[in-house]
């Protein structure tokens, strides 16, 4: 593969364990929520967070957001205050950097190959949602660094949401514009999509469903990223 910046950058093959108990990690978030506060209020001059509750408090679930920094994984967990673990799909470059890698792993992050059809990492995503957890993912596939309306969601979520009958919480990150150094951030938790309302039959392997299902994510992140202006 490419060469990368990542510190340590082992451009070799990476092992993951498909095969571990998924679980919660309920005592490493809790003791990371402090120092997720003060990196908050050092890396943004204002955070604002709306629509926590509707975060299901338990069951598992996708949770859809747009990408727009590396704080985005931080960001989402500071908004909702806590209340759940996630687990995140992650580019696989990041697992060829053991001190990248060793922080992923700690705060179950797990690797996927972008643009190929990746059954370990998709089987291992559904696990995850039909065990009970969530399942963080950024359909845009990369960030969105002049912080502009979020567009270009990939199937990624829609599929994952048919292949494991998972309902979808969009997730709104609205970043100051044009504003490097210490932005307003504004987080807004959506109402959850239920399952039977993506519109897939069941049994059904349609990429028109799918196209449709995708669009009506993106869609529902774009409404709560409308909501503010900054």
């Amino acid at each position: 593969m490419e060469e990368s910046n990542l510190p340590f950058f082992n451009p070799g093959p990476i092992k993951y364990n498909w095969d571990q108990e998924i679980k919660d990690i309920k005592l490493r978030y809790a003791l990371s929520y402090i120092p997720a506060t003060i990196l908050m209020h050092l890396v943004y001059r204002n955070v604002e967070s709306h629509g926590s509750w509707n975060v299901p408090k338990e069951g598992g679930f996708i949770l859809a957001v747009n990408h727009q920094s590396y704080m985005d994984p931080i960001d989402i967990y500071y908004g909702m205050k806590g209340k759940r673990c996630m687990y995140f799909m992650s580019k696989e470059e990041f697992f060829h950097s053991p001190p990248v890698r060793a922080v992923f792993d700690f705060y179950h992050a797990f690797p996927v190959y972008r643009n190929t059809s990746d059954k370990e990492s998709l089987d291992f995503a559904a696990r995850v949602i039909k065990e009970g957890k969530v399942l963080t993912l950024f359909p845009q596939g990369t960030r969105n660094q002049d912080h502009s309306k979020p567009v270009d969601f990939k199937p990624g979520a829609a599929l994952l949401a048919r292949e494991a009958e998972a309902d979808v919480l969009p997730v709104s990150l609205h970043l100051e514009q044009g504003k490097k150094f210490r932005p307003k951030l504004i987080i807004r938790y959506g109402e959850l999509i239920p399952y039977e309302d993506l519109g897939f039959t069941k049994g059904s392997r349609k990429s028109k469903e799918l196209r449709a299902a995708s669009k009506m994510i993106e869609e529902k992140v774009q409404e709560l990223w409308e909501m503010d202006t900054i």
